[in-house]
């Protein structure tokens, strides 16, 4: 699996390059979302200045932790969470608003259709997102 490659939005599953662990670092109080089929932490591009951009792609990088591979969870109302950049203070979003399989995950300065739903998987030993 080559690094940077883009996540994307795909119908939920419970097995390959669709289940995700947290790994969650005291120092930050933030977590890396480990991508289980590669081992790499979901990453909100490092190389753009975040004060001149509206969005920027997330993808798969070996798991370092920065702060641009850090995210925050903020639940909402409705059962769900806005996952939030440490590094950019953008949000986790679907690009365009679509629900079409396959469409980017961006991180997102603007906020928009940004919350997603938290399947937990057996055997994960989680502390808390709230």
């Amino acid at each position: 699996m080559d690094e940077y490659r883009n996540l994307q939005l795909w119908t939920a599953q419970t097995s390959g390059a669709k289940v995700f662990t947290l790994k969650y670092y005291d120092k930050y109080d933030a977590y890396a979302i480990i991508a289980k089929h590669s081992g790499r932490a979901l990453t909100a591009d490092p190389k753009k200045d975040y004060s001149t951009v509206d969005l920027v792609n997330v993808y798969q990088f070996t798991n370092q932790p920065v702060h641009y591979q850090l995210w925050t969870f903020e639940p909402d109302n409705a059962g769900s969470y806005k996952i939030r950049s440490l590094e950019s203070g953008f949000t986790m979003n679907v690009a365009n608003g679509t629900a079409r399989e396959g469409a980017s995950i961006i991180a997102y300065k603007y906020g928009g259709n940004d919350s997603f739903c938290l399947v937990p998987q057996p055997n994960q030993d989680l502390k808390p997102l709230y």
